[in-house]
């Protein structure tokens, strides 16, 4: 298996995988990171490989990219010049982070050394350090959630420019635990980055910023006659979480769509479409329907569009969205999203420029 790390630059951060943790079947995980930050590579000069190296002498070691080409979330006036660039893209290459599970953080027998192309990184700022996330708390309303794992963090690498690019990053690990002495024992996401530049447009992403949300679990029932299984996700109303710049999202009180990361190849595997009612409303069929079809240019989203529910009519409603596949067909087979865990990706947009789509994920392992 590949280790993936994806690093980016937040404010001069990198990241090396997604965190999950789900404390009422309602609450969409918390994604590492953990902070308000931009985590997409598109808005960022940085990115680190594969896991290049992962042995007792040298240890597990990245080596660090510098591409401007790179950002492309550049945007252009009227004339077609370009506009300063998004500003994650010019930052340094500052703090490296992996997240790890809860048995290797709290592991007193676990220390790790860090060594920038062979030289170790001895400045107290720059040695690994472990620590376990705090408690997080979204808004007085909604219940603490905690995060059951750790941070392993290499501060002030203070990489900058074209002359970082190439250099190799290592981490040393000593435990008493074999499995924290891997990245794929040691990692949350078992060393495996979930996809997350999905959908492909300029929208706030953070999950939880709207009122609306998608449950993060599948539920699964039978299909008619001569058919395959029905998968169902229901789609619930929070507290929308207050974050850094969140106000215009948070007070949304609109869902003009929702849009499913599905493989556009596959689309034939899909029998029907249609939504159901926790208030006992007739269901209702939905025509499939895809964004920007065509070669080079199918995102893979497949839209249940005109939803136009408020608040108040999905609380009175509770919707949820089902497909319901073909004979021999199931939802795993059409799930775009290659991050080995069975996860179906949505996002849920607000009406109008659609510029609120924060995204979640829900599981529907063994289905």
């Amino acid at each position: 298996m590949r280790s993936a790390v994806i690093a980016v630059a937040l404010l001069a951060f990198a990241s090396a995988a997604l965190a999950e943790k789900v404390t009422d079947p309602w609450e969409t995980p918390i994604l590492f990171p953990y902070g308000t930050c931009e985590r997409l590579t598109r808005q960022s000069v940085w990115s680190v490989s594969y896991a290049v190296t992962q042995n007792p002498r040298e240890g597990i070691c990245w080596d660090v990219t510098y591409n401007t080409a790179q950002c492309t979330d550049n945007k252009f006036d009227s004339k077609g010049k370009p506009l300063p660039l998004a500003p994650c893209c010019t930052e340094a290459f500052d703090k490296f982070e992996l997240d790890v599970k809860l048995s290797c953080a709290a592991d007193q027998t676990f220390k790790a050394e860090a060594y920038l192309d062979g030289k170790m990184l001895t400045s107290p700022d720059s040695e690994p350090e472990m620590k376990i996330p705090p408690i997080f708390r979204s808004v007085a309303s909604q219940p603490d959630r905690t995060v059951e794992g750790g941070v392993l963090s290499v501060d002030k690498l203070g990489l900058s420019g074209a002359s970082a690019n190439g250099k190799r990053l290592c981490i040393k690990i000593t435990s008493a635990i074999p499995q924290c002495r891997t990245l794929e024992g040691l990692s949350r996401g078992n060393g495996c980055w979930q996809p997350v530049e999905w959908p492909p447009c300029e929208c706030d992403k953070r999950h939880g910023i709207t009122p609306f949300k998608m449950a993060n679990t599948v539920r699964v029932m039978a299909g008619r006659k001569n058919t395959g299984l029905t998968y169902c996700v229901d789609i619930i109303t929070k507290e929308p979480i207050r974050m850094r710049n969140s106000t215009y999202c948070n007070g949304q009180d609109y869902l003009e769509k929702a849009e499913f990361w599905f493989d556009y190849a596959k689309r034939s595997y899909i029998d029907r479409i249609f939504i159901t009612y926790g208030n006992g409303s007739p269901n209702k069929r939905v025509e499939q329907s895809w964004d920007a079809m065509g070669p080079g240019n199918n995102d893979d989203s497949l839209r249940i569009p005109n939803l136009d529910w408020t608040v108040a009519a999905v609380d009175e409603a509770r919707p949820s969205i089902c497909f319901t596949m073909k004979a021999g067909r199931t939802l795993k087979q059409i799930t775009a999203s290659d991050d080995g865990k069975q996860t179906v990706w949505a996002t849920l947009m607000n009406g109008g420029s659609h510029d609120c789509c924060p995204v979640y994920y829900a599981s529907y392992r063994g289905l």
